[in-house]
């Protein structure tokens, strides 16, 4: 137990300005679908900026899928609401 308290700690001290989050984000790559969403886990989000039939490269963090974010720019992807898609259909003509 002594000869472990003597070794001198290997962990680092982190600036304060350092942005915590950005170093346990994850990437992935998702294709891009004729409706401008994307499905990643099971839940569709909206990517407006993308070419579909594309790729883009989303950012997440493994713990939070409701804040995921796209492209170079980092962009925020929205959940698809499928009840504001529905209403589409009650007023066809507007």
């Amino acid at each position: 137990m002594q000869k472990r308290l003597q070794v001198k700690n290997v962990c680092r001290i982190l600036p304060p300005s350092t942005d915590i989050d950005a170093l346990f984000k994850m990437e992935r790559r998702c294709r891009v679908y004729n409706d401008s969403t994307i499905r990643f886990k099971k839940i569709k989000y909206e990517v407006p900026d993308c070419l579909p039939g594309s790729r883009v490269t989303i950012y997440y963090m493994p713990w939070d899928k409701t804040c995921i974010y796209y492209g170079n720019e980092m962009r925020k992807a929205r959940i698809l609401d499928l009840s504001a898609n529905a209403r589409r259909f009650e007023h066809p003509n507007q």
